[in-house]
């Protein structure tokens, strides 16, 4: 059994005892109270004495341990507080700090240390002899301080010394519990004759119960005995009986260490036995002594102890069977006053067995105490909950006493304890333990195809929050895996448990094998047996459920809202009965967010937001019944969840049901925060935020980090958790795309982090396709940059290429992946045309897979907005080769103009169909026909663009382009140009504000001055020349972002042509006309595109020459 306690908290059965139930101390009686200086938080263990709760120091602003003491007994009470402060008066930097004491409406507190780690008595094995010994001599150094104020502590043992692992490996002990979590009536006796220690670690004077004889020696020989199980894995004395231990502890001598462990030197086998000499003055004199006795040891030095002598040995020897017949009168004496606390200790082997049969009782009892609350009107059970855990505690207390013997059958008491608790990743953990041990009863096997069972559906109800239909089916089929099928066999060999409905059983088993009709008439043939056996309505519920939900995946939405009311009217019906049973109102919460699904879906949703009310009210009455459910705050986040995506999908603000889906979730970690599921929740409501904010004009950067923050602690508590691992990889990668390139962050860092992050998931699972899908997203995101930079993205397309196969031939019906797919087609096409090439090909086979997309999910956005990129990089590629294009510029605008409609893409959809108009404008001007109208149309979608985002630097440098187009169509036509340049200037210059290394806009910036001193040339030569000094800049600024920035190069050359012609020096002219031919050749090698722009210039260049 766990032996771990919280830091001032006590060692669980070693010295909790048990009041009874109905005590009003009993659970969280003082949880989210002020005391003083302190907001008492959560409850972290409870015993005789009292509860021991984690609480925040307001003053301070650290955390406490805050004991409260359960008696009103004046001397109990004095007594506490007299330990209390005795301890808090020790400085040393291995005790537990006691803070201070002070009284809760006339309950007294102390305020303590909390100590984080594990018990010595857990982390032992994983400590060498070096550390063992460094241990023990901080300990006995602590023992000392304590001693010289007066403190013995009586109960020194592996579970009541905590260790922390330091960084560099050190292994820091802290004495836990000096007689403060156990009734303190006399010096060494309680009020009621039991005796103050373990058994186990108990020096003979306290065996048998001469407090009178009780001093710091005492405390030594703990220490010895402490040690000893530290070197030899057991304690002096061995024992399934507490009498026969007492009694081993009275006349017999511990076996040598070295007998146990001959590995052990026998210096320090010489300190152990020592440490544990019957008569208290052959022991060391005090706990310095044994500190300085191994400090020695670690400083090879010789130790002071010697070995007994022979002669020594042998008076003890002969004396041993008078003493130890005295010592056994003394010790029943000692014990006959105990009322019955140690008689379970004597029990023989076989009635062991009674053990078991009461263990038995325990769990019938618990059973009818949470029978009885699910079926009285709805109410508060948390206090019926907190009767179960006392019993819980009792089973814990008597395995703990009994020995190995017990732990069969106490791990499967205290698996069905968690079951009827509703903890069923604790229960399935103990009931496992149980079968491991030994345990083979059809009970256990029906209690682990229940917890099963249960796991099952609740990780069914996580699926709908994975937005992607692939992941969503591939998780189903591993949780089928993990949870469905050992449940149905577990299940299936439970025939024969004496239930008072076997066909419940069988109808749980005819659900999870998807044998619908069967599940339906067994579950209405155990109603039928008894009225108040509601699971029974609950599993043909969630059976109605499952039809529905098949139904609805076959988009037959109509038929599965038929489904889902009959299971609303089952589960009604549960709840009529168990009306105090949360998991009626969590899975009437789990339906009607279904029927959102099934609502939204069918077009309008005119139903959505009443069964999100439904929903939220289900989750209400939940936590009527259990406030501290973590289950109904997953639920609830669900519920806000599904009312943002359908938010989302009709082009409205999802903010709201955000926020609200994030503080259930919060919540929810706060109950579980070593859930790693509880995080992914938290993480994948951050998602949705950040691209609704990064697609909508505001800065996601909070929300991305939020997300990624909340992955990554999923991950921390479960490594290969794929989901995380994906959701992760694609939330660095979106970051990247959404937001860091069009703001002008560098997306690097994340870039490789989501590359990174592929990598692990492709480790933790090889056969999974999505890891190489997420891979492919980075892989896309990567070329991307690298082609906006003048860096090849040939090798990152090639790779992406390559991850997308690898996850098409696993499914090629993942629709994600097909739109990777053409993405990174889109990005060859996009590539070509920036070197001069036909991008045909490439389009061709992106708007391939973009139709496989359509053919699958003929509403995916994505796949309709891109198919129009694709058509428009064909549409720029013709106008640069003097082709008519007028037929793809009208397809592209049909297949994009319908996704002006809702708010998601709603800037990118913008910027596209100003990209198009713009397109238009330059097919007009080079037919010399006025581009007034298309222009117009071009800032008018790019202003509703920039109102969306201000801040997005695509957006400003359109804008730029277009004022530019219009400049040069004025000056071709002789009509003034300034009001279109001082347009363009601010666009552009607020473009390169936000984005300074984009090439583009340094590009365009450079074109900027080069129509400024072409307007200018012919009035002021000076002002001219500056701005073409100004344009080269800006090119050689853009051509250092981009190397392959033919157009920055190109305009470099006709900067260079416009100094040649205002240079009145022939061979000064010559020589700068030659710089013009040289760019101008140059960026018509790059790109043979600009040829029906700039190659006329390259003509006008060679003729001055």
């Amino acid at each position: 059994m766990n032996d771990d306690p919280v830091a001032g908290q006590s060692s669980r059965s070693e010295d909790i005892q048990f009041p009874t139930e109905t005590g009003e101390g009993a659970g969280e009686r003082w949880s989210g109270r002020a005391c003083g200086q302190y907001q008492i938080l959560e409850l972290l263990g409870e015993g005789g004495m009292g509860q021991v709760y984690r609480a925040h120091d307001t003053v301070l602003n650290r955390s406490v341990a805050l004991k409260l003491l359960a008696s009103a007994d004046p001397r109990l009470v004095a007594r506490f507080l007299l330990e209390a402060r005795a301890q808090a008066r020790v400085e040393h930097e291995h005790i537990c700090k006691v803070y201070g004491t002070g009284e809760l409406e006339g309950t007294p507190y102390i305020a303590m240390q909390i100590v984080t780690g594990r018990t010595l008595r857990a982390a032992y094995e994983e400590m060498s002899l070096e550390a063992k010994v460094q241990v023990m001599m901080h300990v006995a150094e602590a023992v000392h301080a304590a001693h010289r104020h007066g403190l013995i502590h009586r109960d020194l043992k592996p579970g009541n010394i905590m260790v922390e692992q330091a960084e560099d490996g050190r292994w820091i002990p802290y004495v836990m519990d000096f007689g403060l979590a156990r009734e303190v009536g006399g010096p060494g006796v309680t009020s009621t004759g039991l005796v103050v220690g373990t058994p186990f670690y108990m020096a003979p004077e306290q065996a048998e119960g001469r407090h009178d004889k009780m001093d710091r020696r005492t405390d030594v020989y703990g220490l010895g005995a402490t040690f000893y199980h530290l070197l030899t894995k057991q304690p002096p004395f061995a024992g399934s009986l507490g009498i026969d231990v007492l009694l081993k502890v009275l006349g017999e001598d511990p076996v040598p260490v070295r007998r146990l462990n001959s590995a052990i030197p026998s210096d320090l086998e010489v300190v152990v036995m020592k440490c544990l000499e019957k008569e208290s003055a052959r022991r060391y004199d005090s706990a310095r002594a044994v500190a300085e006795e191994l400090r020695r040891y670690l400083d090879g030095d010789p130790i002071r102890a010697r070995r007994k002598s022979w002669m020594y040995r042998a008076a003890r020897k002969a004396r041993k069977h008078l003493a130890l017949f005295v010592v056994s009168v003394a010790a029943i004496l000692a014990l006959s006053v105990l009322a019955g606390v140690w008689i379970r200790e004597r029990l023989s082997a076989a009635e062991r067995a009674t053990v078991a049969r009461q263990f038995g009782q325990e769990v019938e009892r618990i059973d009818a105490i949470m029978r009885i609350a699910s079926l009285v009107p709805i109410h508060d059970i948390r206090r019926e909950k907190a009767m179960v855990r006392k019993a819980m505690n009792r089973i814990e207390g008597q395995m703990q006493w009994t020995g190995r013997s017990a732990e069969p059958a106490g791990a499967y008491a205290l698996g069905r304890g968690n079951l009827a608790l509703k903890n069923y990743d604790q229960a399935r953990e103990d009931l496992e333990e149980a079968r491991h041990a030994g345990y083979d009863e059809p009970a256990l096997n029906y209690a682990l195809g229940l917890t099963l069972g249960h796991l099952y559906q609740r990780q069914l109800d996580l699926l709908d929050t994975i937005s992607n239909k692939d992941l969503r089916e591939e998780r189903r089929k591993e949780i089928e895996i993990e949870y469905r099928e050992p449940a149905v066999r577990y299940l299936t060999l439970s025939r024969g448990v004496d239930l008072v409905a076997p066909e419940y059983a069988e109808g749980l088993i005819a659900y999870y094998k998807g044998q619908y009709a069967q599940a339906v008439e067994k579950a209405r043939a155990a109603f039928r047996r008894g009225s108040w056996l509601y699971e029974a309505k609950i599993c043909e519920a969630a059976t109605a459920e499952a039809i529905g939900n098949e139904k609805r995946d076959r988009a037959e939405y109509d038929a599965a809202m038929e489904s889902y009311r009959d299971a609303e009217k089952l589960l009604q019906q549960a709840a009529g009965v168990g009306a105090s049973d949360v998991e009626c109102y969590q899975n009437l919460a789990r339906l009607y967010q279904n029927m959102m699904l099934a609502d939204a879906f069918t077009g309008a949703g005119e139903n959505v937001t009443r069964y999100r009310d439904a929903a939220l009210a289900a989750c209400d009455k939940a936590l009527v019944v259990d406030p501290d459910s973590p289950e109904t705050y997953a639920h609830l986040s669900a519920v806000h969840w599904a009312a943002a995506q359908f938010t989302l999908r009709h082009g409205e603000n999802p903010s709201a049901a955000l926020g609200a889906a994030l503080d259930a979730a919060a919540t929810l970690t706060r109950l579980k925060p070593q859930d790693a599921t509880s995080w992914l929740l938290v993480a994948s409501t951050w998602l949705p935020r950040a691209r609704f904010e990064s697609l909508t004009g505001k800065n996601p950067a909070e929300s991305f980090a939020n997300a990624i923050g909340n992955y990554e602690r999923a991950l921390s508590l479960k490594p290969h958790y794929m989901l995380a691992l994906n959701a992760l990889a694609s939330t660095y990668a979106l970051r990247a795309w959404e937001y860091e390139v069009p703001h002008g962050v560098d997306p690097r860092g994340s870039i490789e982090s989501a590359i990174s992050v592929c990598r692990r998931a492709v480790e933790a699972d090889p056969k999974s396709f999505w890891p190489y899908g997420g891979m492919a997203l980075a892989l896309w995101t990567r070329s991307n940059y690298e082609m906006l930079h003048g860096i090849d993205p040939t090798h990152s397309l090639d790779a992406g290429d390559e991850s997308i196969a690898s996850s098409l031939a696993v499914n090629p019906r993942i629709t994600d992946n097909l739109l990777m797919a053409g993405n990174l087609k889109l990005v060859r096409a996009q590539y070509a045309v920036k070197r001069g090439t036909d991008p045909a090909p490439h389009v061709e086979a992106a708007l391939g897979f973009y139709q496989r997309v359509l053919e699958i999910d003929p509403a995916r956005r994505g796949a309709i907005i891109n198919s129009a990129l694709a058509i428009k990089e064909n549409v720029a590629y013709r106008i640069a080769t003097g082709k008519d294009a007028s037929a793809l510029l009208s397809a592209a605008r049909e297949r994009i103009g319908p996704m002006l409609e809702g708010t998601f893409y709603r800037i990118g959809v913008l910027q596209i169909m100003t990209e198009l108009a713009l397109l238009e404008a330059e097919v007009s001007f080079w037919k010399g026909a006025p581009v007034d109208r298309s222009l117009a149309e071009a800032r008018d979608w790019i202003d509703r663009a920039i109102e969306l985002d201000p801040q997005a630097a695509p957006s400003h440098q359109v804008r730029g382009a277009i004022e530019l187009l219009d400049a040069q169509w004025r000056a071709q036509h002789s009509l003034p140009a300034g009001e279109s340049l001082a347009r363009a200037r601010k666009a552009l210059s607020k473009a390169a504000g936000i984005d300074p290394r984009d090439a583009t806009i340094r590009r365009l910036l450079g074109e900027l001055e080069l129509r400024v001193a072409e307007a200018t040339m012919g009035r002021d030569k000076a002002s001219a020349l500056a701005s073409v000094e100004k344009g080269l800049s800006m090119c050689d600024q853009a051509i250092k972002l981009d190397a392959e920035a033919a157009e920055a190069v190109a305009i470099k050359g006709a900067l260079y042509l416009a100094r040649a012609w205002s240079t009145p020096d022939a061979a000064a002219r010559r020589a700068i006309a030659q710089k013009s031919i040289d760019s101008l050749r140059h960026a018509l090698d790059m790109n043979p595109l600009l040829k029906r722009e700039y190659e006329p210039l390259l003509t006008q260049a060679g003729r001055m020459q």
